[in-house]
């Protein structure tokens, strides 16, 4: 039953040892950028899963990964706990988006996290394969350092 499922909660399968960890997350979002970043991360970094969100505001689905049976929304860590991943690969509702955005935040606060990078895209009729982002100020400049600009204007939502 729905209601035996609770509000949103990171359920962890595998302690670690965080030291303040930066927090990258991805979510199904235009050309799957998010997820796609993300999964790549995990991949190259070697990160290990260690949790998934548990909430009865996630459509019952799963992911398959080379055969396997995975939860669509998973949370993975580096051995030295100084990097967090986090990767939803179904679409999320309106609905509980609050709560799932909550538990996340209460969970990388428990963590010691400081910050949380979100890796999306944009739909454009133009591409122009250039990298850009929304900060606040000091994430600005040191992103203008590595050649990122920022986003002259949008809105973010979830």
């Amino acid at each position: 039953m729905a209601s035996e499922f609770p509000e949103a909660e990171v359920f962890e399968i595998k302690k670690v040892e965080f030291n303040s960890p930066i927090i990258f997350a991805g979510f199904v979002g235009a050309g799957l950028v998010g997820s796609l970043s993300i999964s790549h991360i995990i991949q190259e970094l070697k990160m290990e899963e260690i949790g998934l969100m548990r909430s009865r505001y996630l459509p019952p689905s799963t992911v398959f990964m080379k055969g396997r049976l995975r939860h669509p929304f998973r949370f993975y860590a580096n051995k030295e706990g100084t990097i967090c991943a986090i990767i939803c690969e179904i679409t999320l509702r309106m609905e509980g988006l609050y709560s799932l955005v909550s538990a996340i935040l209460d969970w990388a606060e428990k963590k010691g996290s400081k910050e949380i990078v979100i890796l999306d895209g944009i739909p454009s009729e133009e591409h122009d394969d250039k990298a850009y982002c929304a900060a606040k100020e000091d994430l600005i400049r040191m992103m203008a350092d590595k050649d990122i600009s920022m986003i002259p204007q949008g809105f973010i939502t979830g």
